[in-house]
């Protein structure tokens, strides 16, 4: 996990470096508008070595503090021990979203950076994997950034309380 949020305040090529040197490629690139470029990396040979699906960086070159980086992981043994090491580096446990049976979101902060971490299951029969999504933001824009969201789902929240002890 260190490594991971080491990585988000690194520059494109300064990455690039530093996850070749582990056994990473970047295999795809996106521009999304002049102030934010997407990144995809894989590991060149079985991601099974590392238990580490794909990372994704959105490097922002002006913003750089407001980078964001993500990866997947498949190993619910994996997922435990980077969910220790969140605890161990300091993060406090912030939000349980719960979409539906298949999709549920834990989010940890501590209060400089925030980690949200996406529990999905496949709906396919074929496929009974569990995901872990792992992405590392700065704070404050993922507040920004999720800002509608939460309000929307602390309104809902307090509409439930309401009606729940009969007031009106």
């Amino acid at each position: 996990m260190q490594d991971f949020l080491f990585y988000r305040l690194l520059d494109a090529d300064q990455l690039n470096v530093a996850l070749e040197e582990k056994g990473w490629y970047m295999y795809d690139f996106a521009e999304w508008r002049k102030d934010m470029v997407e990144y995809n990396f894989r590991i060149s040979g079985e991601p099974e070595a590392c238990n580490v699906e794909f990372i994704d960086f959105i490097y922002r070159p002006n913003h750089y503090k407001k980078n964001r980086i993500s990866f997947q992981l498949k190993d619910t043994c994996k997922y435990n021990d980077y969910i220790q090491a969140i605890l161990t580096n300091g993060f406090s446990f912030v939000r349980d979203k719960v979409y539906d049976r298949y999709n549920h979101i834990l989010v940890h902060s501590d209060a400089v950076t925030t980690i949200e971490i996406i529990q999905s299951q496949s709906t396919y029969l074929y496929d009974a994997n569990k995901y872990y999504n792992f992405a590392i933001y700065n704070t404050l824009e993922y507040e920004i950034v999720f800002a509608k969201e939460h309000q929307d789902e602390n309104q809902q929240q307090n509409v439930s309380v309401d009606e729940g002890i009969g007031i009106k």
